[in-house]
């Protein structure tokens, strides 16, 4: 089948998290995982396989069930962690934007809370293009949470 540009309307979270879940393809320093949740068993499928097929630098998608009562799936996309991992993103968004008709894409990266803008400059800001860059976030961010568990958890008691 081949999709055509409103095919997935209404049919994605408008949030998507970047680098929040491990590579299946090797290191996370080298690779970006980008997550999208679908509403739908054979849109995340349709999603999949666009994806696969219309980029070529896309190392990796597969789609797995997040909540089978409701029906949602999550759709992974895995590439390289290089100088061009942002204008990529960017090119898949500018095809999920098509297929989905949605212009008001926002993502969390890791393990934020927070959601941003899709942006060039938010995704500078927040994306490490760099292994040894992505190395430094990941352990700046762990030793954050660990602080705030912990902050949490004397406040609780």
């Amino acid at each position: 089948m081949t999709l055509k540009s409103g095919d997935l309307k209404d049919l994605i979270y408008s949030v998507f998290e970047i680098d929040e879940y491990k590579s299946k393809m090797g290191d996370d320093s080298d690779i970006i995982v980008l997550s999208f949740t679908m509403y739908d068993k054979y849109a995340s499928e349709d999603l999949v396989n666009f994806i696969e097929k219309g980029y070529s630098f896309v190392l990796d998608a597969d789609a797995t069930p997040v909540d089978e009562e409701r029906g949602d799936y999550r759709v992974f996309v895995e590439l390289d962690r290089d100088h061009d991992s942002i204008d990529n993103i960017m090119e898949i968004l500018d095809g999920v934007k098509k297929l989905t008709g949605k212009n008001n894409y926002r993502f969390r990266y890791y393990k934020g809370f927070k959601s941003y803008p899709v942006t060039v400059e938010n995704l500078t800001n927040f994306v490490p293009i760099d292994p040894m860059q992505y190395g430094d976030i990941v352990s700046e961010s762990n030793m954050f949470f660990s602080l705030q568990l912990e902050t949490d958890n004397k406040n609780s008691n």
